[in-house]
Formats: C-alpha cells, structure tokens, sequence
C-alpha cells in the first residue's frame, strides 16, 4: 500500500522478488518521478523473471538495470581486473629480476675491490721499478697483470679433460673477462 511513498523517497530501488508479474509498472514510476521533482532514479532488477516493467527504462531520469546488465557490468569488470592483474604480475616479475640480478651483482663487489686493490698495486710497482719510463712501466704492468691468467690459462691447458672442458671452460671466462679487438688469434698472446 505504501510503494508509491516509498517509490518516490528511494534513490535506489533495488527489486528482487522474482513473482510471475511485474510489481513496478512504468506508471508507477513515472508518478514517483513526478513526485520527486524528475530527480534521478537507479533501479535494479535483480530478479528472475523481472520485478519492474522493461519500458520503465524509456523514461527520463529513470536508469534501469536488470540481471543481463549486471552482468555484463560485471564481465567488463572482470576482464578490466585480468588485463591489470596481467600487468601487475609483469611488473612484480620484472622487480623480482631486478633485485635478484642486484642481490647478484652486490656479491661480486668484494672481489672486484680486491682486484682493483690488486691492480692499482700493480700499478704503483711498475711505475716506482720503470723509474719514470712510461713505455717500460706499461710494459711492466701488462706483464704483472697478465702473469696469473696466463699461468691459469697453462695450468689448465696442461691438466685438460679428455673433453678439454677445463681449458676450454677457462678461455671462454678469460675471453668474456678481456674482450681483445684482434679476434681469437691471439687470445693466448705471446710472451705472456
């Protein structure tokens, strides 16, 4: 007895009784709209059958919404969530490689300072032994840093694997480590 009060006081009616006949008919809302002054009104049915006459949506400042519309609400929802889930995911993994190869680098830096601690000694011997000579204290320095590798690179050579894993193992990680502009060739270098 009340819905028309009751009608014209909701800004959202929500229907879900699923009887076998409309219980909003277009001339109901239509009085209700009148009565709210054509302020706007959200219905939805969400009952199956319908609870609210399908024309009711042809009039001005009503917007209704059955269960299809709902659905394919929510289907639009759902693909707009996996496309950004799918990004999301993307950019997790590609923070995850970023930190691990961080996390990876990070343990090379004590060697490296050693190394470097090594070289720059090297460095400071051939400079005080060449007695201001730059050609003989680079000459010397090449020797001196060459010394290690090359005597590895032997070592390894002379002890191979039937298979030649070792050596061949050892001059791949030398050839990565000093790249030369000459090419394989002279990889090994005389006199070193």
């Amino acid at each position: 007895d009340g819905l028309g009060t009751s009608l014209a006081g909701g800004d959202v009616v929500i229907a879900a009784l699923g009887g076998r006949r409309h219980v909003l008919d277009k001339a109901a809302v239509r009085a209700a709209l009148r009565a709210r002054r054509h302020r706007p009104m959200l219905l939805i049915d969400a009952a199956i059958p319908g609870d609210i006459d399908p024309s009711t949506g042809d009039l001005e400042d009503a917007f209704l919404y059955d269960v299809n519309d709902l659905e394919a609400v929510a289907m639009a929802g759902r693909a707009l969530r996996e496309g950004e889930a799918q990004g999301a995911r993307r950019i997790v993994d590609e923070e995850v490689a970023a930190f691990i190869r961080g996390r990876a680098e990070r343990t090379a830096v004590p060697t490296l300072t050693t190394l470097r601690r090594h070289f720059e000694a090297q460095r400071a011997a051939a400079l005080a032994d060449a007695g201001g000579d730059a050609e003989k204290a680079t000459r010397l320095l090449v020797n001196r840093l060459l010394h290690g590798p090359s005597e590895a690179l032997r070592a390894a050579a002379a002890h191979e694997t039937a298979s030649g894993a070792l050596f061949g193992e050892t001059e791949r990680v030398l050839k990565r480590l000093f790249p030369s502009d000459g090419g394989d060739a002279d990889a090994g270098g005389k006199g070193t």
